[in-house]
Parts: C-alpha cells; sequence; structure tokens
C-alpha cells in the first residue's frame, strides 16, 4: 500500500487528495482525484482519538467538524491502493 501524504500529485501535477477550505470553522471538502473505489475516511485529533469516521464512494466529500474542538486534526483516506494524510485547523 502507498503512502503519500495529502499535496502528493497526480501524474497531470493535481493534487491527489485536496481539503478545504482550511482553516475551516466545520465543514471540510475532501477532493479525491482519480478512481478511488470506495474511500474509508477518519479524522483524528493531535493525542489520536478518532472524532469521525466515514466511507464514501464519491470524488468529493464534504465532512462537518463543526462538533469538535478547535485545534489541528488529521484527515486520513484510504482506498484500495493507496493512505493519504493531510492535516486541517479547526478554528
Amino acid at each position: 500500500t502507498a503512502h503519500r501524504e495529502a499535496g502528493g500529485m497526480t501524474e497531470q501535477g493535481e493534487p491527489l487528495v485536496s481539503l478545504y477550505p482550511n482553516p475551516t470553522t466545520g465543514v471540510v471538502m475532501i477532493k479525491l482525484q482519480g478512481t478511488i473505489g470506495d474511500a474509508a475516511i477518519s479524522v483524528t485529533d493531535i493525542s489520536g482519538k478518532t472524532v469521525l469516521t466515514a466511507t464514501s464512494p464519491k470524488s468529493l466529500v464534504e465532512i462537518n467538524l463543526g462538533n469538535v474542538a478547535s485545534g489541528v486534526y488529521l484527515v486520513t483516506v484510504r482506498t484500495e491502493n493507496s493512505v493519504y494524510t493531510g492535516k486541517v485547523i479547526v478554528q
């Protein structure tokens, strides 16, 4: 399984995973490039506690972090072939 940081690039120079807006006050959009199949998404706080999990076959996924404390969170997206991790700041 490949491990790429969010912000890695496709062969066409596009980000593999985009998280926006970042920083956010609640809703975060996760844009996935390429054919991915089902994506398993998890969000953890800096202590490692999982605050959200979701699964989606879509290439654009909306998650709501409006109910979590302000801080830095890690968003991990697992697909059939890869794992992507990125940081999002909740204000």
